[in-house]
């Protein structure tokens, strides 16, 4: 017995140093993988991570969806335009003979011939010599413009200072006011309070109990 536990007692002398000199030697080499990916990852208390705000779409622009209606001025033209985005539009069933000198769709604060002279965005390309019947076009703004400050759509011949066809930006499904929830109100009080007429009596047949 005693023979055995000398002989335990050697074996745990010669382990025990090797496992601690193990352990030194890892120690700093985790704590260095530790304060690496710590860095990394901008996990230490002196250095909180920092995460970017993601950039606005331009497809949730505000007036994404607004249409206006052109006008009939001149050469065939009618249309509704839609506002795809922050920087584009389409022309559904979109008429025009392709008459005109030097033809394109420009922007302008209001629906007004002298603003549009003035004040207005001109876009690409020239229509001219391009009829359409009843098609669809998307049109992209010049690169870094949007429709902010613009409220109305022309087709317009440059040169004849000559207003095709325009019309305003509105939104085709206003959100509701509060007359319209006043009478949305009094319509639901009205249908859950009708009185209901009473069962005609001479019908009702007696059953003995």
């Amino acid at each position: 017995m005693c023979r055995y536990a000398r002989t335990v007692t050697a074996l745990l002398a010669s382990v025990v140093p090797v496992i601690s000199a193990t352990a030194e030697e890892t120690a700093p080499s985790l704590l260095t993988a530790f304060e690496t990916e710590d860095t990394a990852f901008s996990l230490s208390a002196t250095a909180p991570l920092a995460v970017d705000a993601p950039a606005m779409s331009l497809a949730n622009y505000p007036r994404a969806g607004w249409q206006a209606t052109l006008s009939t001025r001149a050469h065939g033209v009618r249309g509704t335009v839609t506002i795809v985005d922050a920087d584009t539009f389409r022309v559904d069933d979109f008429f025009y003979d392709g008459g005109g000198i030097n033809v394109h769709f420009i922007l302008a604060a209001a629906d007004d011939n002298n603003a549009f002279r003035t004040a207005r965005l001109v876009t690409d390309p020239n229509l001219l010599g391009t009829a359409h019947n009843g098609d669809s076009i998307t049109i992209d703004l010049p690169a870094g413009t949007t429709f902010d400050g613009y409220n109305a759509i022309s087709l317009w011949c440059i040169p004849a200072q000559a207003n095709f066809g325009s019309g305003t930006f509105a939104n085709p499904a206003p959100e509701p006011t509060s007359t319209m929830m006043v009478a949305i109100g009094a319509a639901t009080l009205g249908f859950f309070t009708r009185r209901r007429p009473k069962p005609n009596r001479a019908n009702l047949k007696h059953i003995p109990v």
